[in-house]
C-alpha cells in the first residue's frame, strides 16, 4: 500500500521468515521491547557505516554525475531531476545560499558543478536526493557496489519479523535508494523483512511532526513505535512527538555528551536487545 508520505506494505510476506529457524529457536526480542508494534531505524551509522555513505556513495555520485547527465539529458525521468534542481536552485536563491539561480536552459556543466556543491555540503534536500537515488541505482545494478549492513542488523530483523513486528525505514535518502540499499547489501536481499520506507517527504528527521505523519501513515499509535537513530536531534524530536528513541553509538559515529546520552536508551549493537533462549 502507498500512502501519502511514505511507502508502506502491511501484507504478511512468507519469504520473511524462509531459513530462520536457527534464530527462532536461539533468540527472542527483550520484554522492554514487547510493547513495540514498529521498529523504525535511521540508515547511516544505524544500519549501516557511515563510512559507506561518505566514502562510496557520495563519491560515486560526484565522480559520475556530469557522465550521468550527458547519457540521459532527454530522458524523461534525467528531465525531472533537473527541473527539481533548478526549483531547489530559486529556494537556495530566496534562502540566501546563493546568488543566482540556475537557468532555465542550465547545461550540464551548470547542472553538474550545482549538484557538486549539494553534495559536498551533505544538503538534505529531496532534489539532489531524487537524482542520487537514479544514480545508484545504476550502481547497484551494474556492481559498481553492493551497501554495507552491520551484521547484527539482519539477526535483529529476523527475530522481530518472526515475532510479528514491522520493521520500517526512515532516512533523508530517497524511499528508492532506501529499497536498493537493502536489496543489494553484503548480506543478501534484505527487503523481505522490511515493511514500510520514509523520507523527507513525511518532513525533516529533526522535527517532531515528521514523526507523527509516519504513525499517521502506518495507522498505529504514535507510542507503539520506536525509533533508532545515531543522531540526537532526531531522537529527540522523535521523543518529543512521543516516540521511544534508542541512540546508536557505532564505531565512527559522531561522539555524544554523556549529559545527552543520560535521557535515553543508547546500545552499539542491536544484539543488546536480543535474550538467548
Amino acid at each position: 500500500m502507498v500512502t501519502e508520505n511514505g511507502e508502506t506494505n502491511l501484507e504478511p510476506d512468507a519469504k520473511k521468515l524462509k531459513g530462520d529457524d536457527n534464530v527462532k529457536k536461539t533468540l527472542k526480542l527483550s520484554s522492554d521491547y514487547g510493547k513495540f508494534e514498529v521498529f523504525l531505524f535511521d540508515i547511516e551509522g544505524t544500519t549501516t557505516p557511515i563510512t559507506f555513505v561518505k566514502d562510496v556513495l557520495f563519491p560515486y555520485v560526484v565522480k559520475n554525475v556530469k557522465s550521468h547527465l550527458e547519457s540521459h539529458w532527454e530522458d524523461e525521468e534525467c528531465k525531472k531531476d533537473v527541473s527539481s534542481l533548478i526549483e531547489q536552485s530559486r529556494e537556495d536563491v530566496r534562502a540566501g545560499l546563493r546568488d543566482e539561480p540556475l537557468a532555465e536552459d542550465a547545461s550540464v556543466d551548470d547542472v553538474t558543478s550545482y549538484v557538486t556543491g549539494l553534495v559536498e555540503a551533505d544538503r538534505k534536500v529531496g532534489a539532489l536526493k531524487q537524482l542520487q537515488g537514479h544514480m545508484w541505482r545504476a550502481g547497484y545494478r551494474h556492481n559498481h557496489f553492493t551497501s554495507t549492513v552491520y551484521d547484527d542488523v539482519l539477526e535483529f530483523f529476523k527475530v522481530l519479523n518472526l515475532e510479528g513486528k514491522r520493521c520500517c525505514i526512515y532516512s533523508s535518502g530517497s524511499i528508492e535508494a532506501q529499497k536498493d540499499l537493502f536489496k543489494f547489501s553484503n548480506l543478501g536481499d534484505l527487503s523481505s523483512y522490511l515493511s514500510g520506507y520514509f523520507d523527507t517527504t513525511s518532513g525533516p528527521k529533526q522535527e517532531s511532526t515528521s514523526y507523527a505523519n509516519i504513525a499517521k501513515s502506518l495507522s498505529v499509535d504514535i507510542g507503539q513505535i520506536v525509533f533508532f537513530t545515531d543522531v540526537l536531534k532526531e531522537a529527540e524530536a522523535a521523543k518529543e512527538a512521543g516516540i521511544e528513541a534508542v541512540l546508536l553509538l557505532r564505531a565512527g559515529n559522531a561522539p555524544i555528551e554523556e549529559k545527552q546520552l543520560s535521557k535515553f536508551v543508547s546500545i552499539d549493537s542491536f544484539e543488546k536487545l536480543l535474550s538467548r533462549l
